[in-house]
């Protein structure tokens, strides 16, 4: 209950801070931009306006814009008044809709946990994206949609119609469900000839409104839009038509919408037909079928918003909720995955993509596979009442988030590429990198130039000479992500406390912790050259193999200086001060021979090069005294320290001078206390508890680095917003030897903070892309504070167990006919 509690409040005020999200996609601007157009208000004007904003939604808008007008002189929508309100709007009914989805959960008969209901409702991650990132309307519609469905639950079904019908007046979308949904009540109501009658008067409406484009004279007012950025068949058809250039590609595009639009409605007959023959009906079968009415309108209505996709992840969360099968969890989680990076794809995190030239237009392209191919199974599956299988799903991911990976390959990364192209650049000028080190300003050890170095050679010797060299520092990012992942495996192969996982099961976790990829691929972010070396270290030490593990762990801080502070956690296992051994000796000395040896000669190869010395000066100094900020944007202790201190303007700017925004502060700024000395005290305990062990296991060392780097995060100076990244890695390393159901929780609790803590700063790909200000609160300051509770309750229960938290849960038994493989998830 206590993690489940400090997830859920992690997660709202999260989502509270994305209420600072802007520009978002323009709904609301384009409502006035059109309404302002059409003036007049005539009729046909009107009917404008209602095709693509219904009633209750045109209702909201133009409150809010009478009760808010706008500022003409202020060009940015997103600073008036009104968009805050209207982001306040949007954040209501994201809660009332995860109040709406409890009345729903709440009516069956087995009842699940209202927190747990809660942490069901938060995970869909496309809602959050839809609602608060990229302001989409089509979030108006949820909460009376679900409340309908718990009316159904509940057999009150003249309510449960009206709120499905207020549904639809917020989100026309959701009329594609009236039919299944008159059926249903019809039928439950042992009124069959009443559902027959419901398909006929559909077929009836069906054939005008495949007639209607020939009777109407306007053709403009059939469709509010034929582009969609939806992948689907349509959007297929505009892509080709696109790709061709043809003069006639808008009569063509026409003709396809049509016969799409009618193609869609006779599936959608057949489907109600099919429906009112059912013998027996429930919740679990209606659900079914407008999930599978929704499929049909996602692949052939050619105009289907981006927005309107979160019902494909609202409904796979209906079904898991009322049938919390494995299959159902992984429905629920391949649609949310895909309908957040549909959307992602065309408009980043708030409204606007960052990566626009014409490698990402095209390769985005290639995701249309992946989704068209989901959509496709599912309603195969889903009308033939067939079993799919949790492999597809698996499957499905894996390919897609390989396929994100290669997309995210030309992402700039963050403003740290600056120095990373110095360093490209210096190597092409001095080829003997450590000449290199030294003609460039350096605070990592020598080894990560010479990484660097390689790869900008082999880049201009395979492909030819860059302005810059990103992509060659990409390229090597990518391949060490390779090389973390190959460890893993091997780690978890030699070491696992259960049945292995297989390697489909470690390639899917691994690449569902998504702030490992975000950090790498995305941020272009140098942290990861030292997990290779680190974790193949870490196998050398268990093993007893101790000269090999000091020359790896020697070779990992020659590259970053980060990892030093695992040393006494290597000196700890193999010194016991209780068993003084001959031997134990003469392993002590074999390592520390191991771990100087890389070092040394890679700091004696840049001390013979001309400015040996200062060189070597400035990186030991960054060693000792560490970087120049008291926090660097790290969500920690001395972040809200720096918040404080410009808040009483203690030796640094006012609040209100930086625009109520934190900033930066030099860390000798700061209170001494705040300057490394918690961090030496809170790590020394964890040192002294895993010291006094007795018995050492793989697991003990790895809780214990876990803590070590965590408390590094939360209570050092100088720690950045990157450093997280260690703390969840090393927990995705004992989640796969160990994967009980506490390691699984507390892998997905360090991955949301590890993402939480870089996208509000450096977004997806490097550019800021939310907001952080919330009226006059910069909101990284609550989610600094509950970061720190967090911190103190996995600090406290392993003083208290020698633990992490939930160690001590276990997977629940298993049937033993499946193989705990591929059912640990």
């Amino acid at each position: 209950m206590t993690y489940k509690f400090l997830l859920l409040l992690l997660i709202f005020l999260f989502t509270l801070g994305l209420i600072s999200a802007k520009p978002g996609v323009g709904n609301l601007q384009n409502y006035y931009q059109l309404t302002e157009k059409y003036a007049s208000h005539d009729k046909e004007n009107r009917f404008q306006v209602l095709i693509k904003y219904p009633p209750l939604t045109d209702l909201i808008f133009s409150t809010l814009i009478k009760n808010f007008p706008i500022d003409k002189s202020n060009p940015l929508f997103g600073n008036q008044k009104v968009f805050i309100i209207f982001k306040f709007v949007l954040f209501s009914f994201y809660f009332l809709g995860m109040f709406s989805f409890l009345f729903f959960a709440r009516g069956k008969k087995k009842l699940i946990p209202i927190i747990d209901l809660c942490l069901i409702y938060f995970s869909a991650f496309s809602l959050i994206l839809v609602a608060l990132g990229q302001s989409f309307f089509s979030i108006f519609s949820l909460p009376p949609f679900l409340l309908s469905m718990g009316l159904l639950i509940r057999k009150k079904y003249t309510a449960s119609l009206l709120l499905y019908l207020i549904s639809s007046l917020f989100n026309w979308s959701l009329l594609i469900f009236l039919p299944i949904m008159l059926i249903y009540q019809f039928r439950r109501n042992k009124q069959r000839w009443s559902s027959i009658l419901v398909v006929f008067i559909y077929i009836f409406l069906i054939i005008f409104l495949i007639y209607f484009p020939f009777l109407s004279q306007n053709q403009e007012l059939l469709f509010a839009r034929i582009h969609t950025n939806t992948f689907n068949l349509p959007w297929l058809i505009n892509f080709i038509l696109y790709l061709i250039s043809s003069e006639q590609a808008a009569t063509y595009l026409n003709l396809f919408s049509n016969l799409s639009i009618k193609t869609m409605f006779i599936f959608l007959t057949l489907i109600s037909i099919k429906f009112v023959f059912i013998k027996e009906l429930s919740l679990k079968i209606l659900l079914r079928f407008l999930f599978a009415s929704y499929l049909i309108y996602i692949l052939f209505f050619p105009a289907v918003s981006e927005g309107n996709l979160i019902m494909l992840p609202v409904l796979s969360m209906l079904m898991f909720t009322i049938n919390r099968k494995a299959v159902n969890k992984y429905r629920f989680l391949t649609a949310n995955i895909l309908t957040s990076l549909n959307i992602y794809l065309f408009y980043g995190l708030a409204g606007i993509s960052l990566l626009r030239n014409s490698y990402y237009i095209y390769f985005r392209n290639i995701f249309f596979v992946s989704f068209i191919f989901f959509l496709i199974w599912e309603l195969y599956h889903m009308l033939s009442n067939k079993k799919t299988s949790v492999l597809f799903y698996k499957l499905t991911l894996i390919s897609t988030l390989l396929l994100f990976v290669v997309y995210l390959f030309p992402s700039p990364g963050s403003s740290d590429h600056i120095s990373w192209t110095q360093y490209a650049l210096a190597s092409l000028e001095y080829p003997n990198p450590f000449r290199a080190y030294n003609e460039v300003i350096l605070q990592y050890p020598p080894i990560s130039i010479v990484i660097i170095s390689f790869f900008t050679h082999l880049w201009k010797t395979l492909v030819g000479k860059s302005l810059d060299y990103i992509l060659a520092i990409k390229l090597s990012v990518t391949f060490f992500y390779a090389l973390m992942f190959i460890s893993y495996l091997k780690f978890s192969n030699i070491f696992s406390q259960r049945k292995k996982l297989s390697t489909l099961c470690v390639t899917f976790i691994f690449l569902t912790t998504f702030s490992l990829l975000i950090q790498t691929i995305g941020l272009d972010d140098l942290n990861v050259y030292i997990f290779p070396s680190l974790v193949v270290a870490i196998i050398a030490l268990l093993k007893k193999k101790y000269l090999v593990s000091g020359l790896l762990l020697g070779l990992t801080i020659a590259i970053k200086w980060q990892p030093t502070i695992l040393l006494p956690v290597f000196l700890a296992t193999i010194f016991d001060i209780r068993n003084l051994k001959k031997s134990i000796i003469n392993n002590l000395l074999c390592f520390i021979v191991g771990l100087t040896l890389i070092p040394t000669i890679s700091w004696y190869l840049a001390l013979i090069q001309p400015n040996g010395i200062p060189t070597i000066q400035r990186s030991f100094a960054f060693f000792f005294e560490g970087a120049a900020a008291l926090s660097g944007r790290a969500l920690n202790l001395n972040w809200i320290v720096t918040y404080v201190m410009h808040w009483f303007e203690y030796q640094v700017e006012t609040l209100e001078h930086l625009g109520w925004i934190n900033r930066e502060i030099p860390k000798g700024f700061g209170p001494k206390i705040f300057q490394g000395q918690l961090f030496f005290l809170s790590s020394g305990l964890v040192m002294l508890k895993y010291w006094l062990k007795k018995k050492k296991t793989t697991i003990d060392f790895l809780t214990t680095s876990i803590l070590i780097f965590f408390s590094h995060q939360i209570l050092n100076k100088s720690a950045y917003e990157k450093h997280i990244f260690y703390t969840t890695a090393l927990m995705l390393l004992l989640y796969l030897i160990n994967p009980t159901k506490g390691n699984r929780k507390l892998l997905y609790l360090f991955d949301l903070m590890t993402f939480i803590n870089l996208v509000f700063f450096l977004g997806v790909t490097g550019g800021e892309e939310w907001g952080r200000l919330l009226i006059k609160m910069d909101v990284t300051i609550p989610l600094s504070v509950w970061y720190v509770v967090i911190y103190l309750w996995v600090f406290g229960t392993y003083l208290k167990s020698g633990s992490l938290p939930l160690a001590k849960k276990t997977l629940s038994q298993r049937p033993t006919k499946y193989k705990a493989s591929k059912n640990i998830l």
